[in-house]
């Protein structure tokens, strides 16, 4: 099964804060059923995305709500069988500060 891991990305830019994940665009062509994965760091705690039918005549952009809250997170694109392809030419996350730390006690 193919698939591809991004780098972290966070909406912090003076350091990690917890950042909310919500909408991911992603403009792919293919040939199969695509599944998306948000993880954090240390790759414990994820979240499976619906899975998107892809279509080898043109790219097709999907959208994939998320609501997915952590200090920094990844995206894995993958196919569920072994001889199906994917292209990607485009990710989009919209990435929001939620909390700049977390709460002391």
């Amino acid at each position: 099964m193919p698939y591809i891991k991004t780098a972290f990305f966070n909406a912090g830019k003076l350091g990690d804060i917890q950042s909310h994940i919500n909408p991911i665009r992603v403009r792919v062509a293919g040939d199969g059923n695509l599944r998306a994965f948000l993880f954090t760091t240390e790759n414990v705690t994820g979240t499976e995305l619906s899975a998107e039918a892809m279509s080898l005549s043109n790219a097709r952009s999907l959208n994939y709500l998320s609501n997915f809250v952590a200090e920094k997170c990844c995206l894995k694109l993958m196919t569920s069988e072994i001889d199906e392809y994917f292209i990607v030419s485009n990710i989009y996350a919209y990435v929001k500060p939620s909390s700049a730390s977390f709460p002391q006690t």
